[in-house]
């Protein structure tokens, strides 16, 4: 082997690892700007949530939350107001005479649900 060889197989022996070098850089540089846009990702999300919280906590402040928890949480009213009920389970027929035949025959157990559904399809 002459020495102009060496000096060749040297220099490619040379720009190979210099080559892989640089490609491992480009991946490493890669993957830290991924990893920075996951950050600043993650540093925005924070800060909305940070700006949640404050906004929370000043309404948290105002009287309209006192007022508004006051009544619903604690069941409190002010003085001289009277409370509504409204018994939801209460029956259809307000007036209690209509239709008690069809309710009665309903509730027998005569007429089950599948029945219905049967007789109103087929």
């Amino acid at each position: 082997m002459s020495r102009a060889d060496i000096i060749h197989l040297v220099l490619i022996i040379f720009f190979i690892s210099i080559s892989i070098n640089l490609n491992r850089s480009t991946i490493g540089l890669l993957k830290n700007v991924n990893r920075l846009r996951e950050v600043e990702k993650e540093v925005k999300d924070l800060e909305d949530n940070s700006n949640k919280i404050k906004a929370s906590i000043e309404y948290k402040k105002t009287d309209t939350f006192v007022e508004d928890f006051a009544r619903d949480e604690l069941n409190l009213i002010k003085p001289g107001e009277d409370i509504l009920v409204v018994n939801v389970n209460s029956s259809p027929n307000v007036l209690g005479n209509e239709d008690t035949k069809e309710d009665s025959e309903n509730s027998s157990g005569s007429n089950k649900n599948w029945i219905l559904w049967k007789e109103l399809f087929f």
